[in-house]
């Protein structure tokens, strides 16, 4: 309980002190005992009633006192410890803001300042350190409020910036400048990304069914008849589309539509002469459409 309340509160790591001195921390294992002393359940008393439990050290036999962790406010070192637990908090809630900001940027932005995200220490310091002591001050002088911080990262440079490499840039591209933009994408289970396909082509019902591996997914994807059904269906978005006479106008709707986003200047180019050079206009704007479907960004959560 101690340790999984120090990597989700106050994204701290204290596994290793339970049976020795963290390496590359401050915590040690006399650290970790008390702090998990805190949070021994009660037990019943002698007579009647209930009796706070103890936590014995396996080293010496002896109850370890409770105490909290030196990185929070004061301990009042009265009264029930997880009263105490929370008092120190709210007196000193730093840790937690600086985690919370931390695993939000995470969270909209794909990376996060302090890697990995429960591993706060001096020995791994952070990536845009100012930034994150900045969304700190928002978050707290909000009155503890997700929405105003969430409005500054939402707005920020590191929020747009592409998650695709820019080899062109090489400034853009240094790991230190491009570290908080997304990269990594979360794949959609196969419910989500039946639903995000019919809605995309604005067909009715689930074109996908559950599979059951990731595997048979992508090769129902590639050899079944439900995308085919979905992309030649009377009156889906594609027909919409390809009433538009301008090869150029069709590719930014349809990267629009499918992928959420324009198309970058090679897509551009590469795609309006595929068009512009095609016997079946329609024909190649649903395989435009059949390869973006089966491509990783359309099948990800960014």
């Amino acid at each position: 309980r101690a340790e999984l309340f120090g990597r989700a509160v106050l994204g701290v790591r204290l596994g290793c002190a339970r049976c020795h001195d963290h390496p590359l921390d401050r915590w040690r294992r006399h650290d970790h005992l008390a702090f998990a002393a805190l949070f021994v359940d009660p037990r019943p008393a002698a007579g009647a009633g209930m009796d706070q439990g103890a936590l014995f050290d396996p080293a010496t036999g002896e109850a370890a006192t409770p105490r909290v962790l030196d990185l929070l406010g004061r301990d009042p070192r009265t009264g029930p410890p997880r009263a105490r637990l929370s008092t120190a908090l709210r007196d000193d809630p730093r840790a937690f803001a600086r985690n919370l900001a931390n695993r939000v940027v995470l969270e909209l932005c794909g990376h996060a300042p302090v890697e990995p995200a429960d591993d706060h220490r001096p020995t791994n310091p952070g990536v845009q350190a100012a930034m994150l002591d900045e969304l700190v001050h928002v978050f707290v002088s909000g009155g503890y409020r997700l929405r105003p911080m969430v409005a500054v990262i939402a707005n920020s440079a590191a929020f747009r910036t592409d998650s695709a490499r820019d080899l062109a840039d090489p400034v853009r591209d240094a790991a230190r400048a491009r570290h908080l933009a997304r990269r990594e994408a979360l794949p959609l289970d196969d419910r989500r990304l039946g639903r995000v396909l019919a809605a995309a082509l604005a067909v009715g019902g689930e074109p996908l069914g559950p599979t059951a591996s990731p595997l048979a997914r992508w090769l129902g994807l590639w050899n079944g008849a439900a995308l085919h059904e979905a992309l030649t269906a009377p009156g889906n978005a594609l027909t919409m589309i390809a009433l538009d006479d301008d090869d150029e106008r069709q590719v930014v709707a349809l990267c629009e539509l499918l992928l959420t986003r324009a198309p970058r200047e090679t897509e551009r180019a590469r795609f309006t002469a595929a068009l512009r050079e095609s016997a079946d206009r329609d024909a190649t704007l649903r395989d435009l459409a059949h390869a973006m479907i089966l491509s990783r960004e359309f099948a990800s959560r960014r």
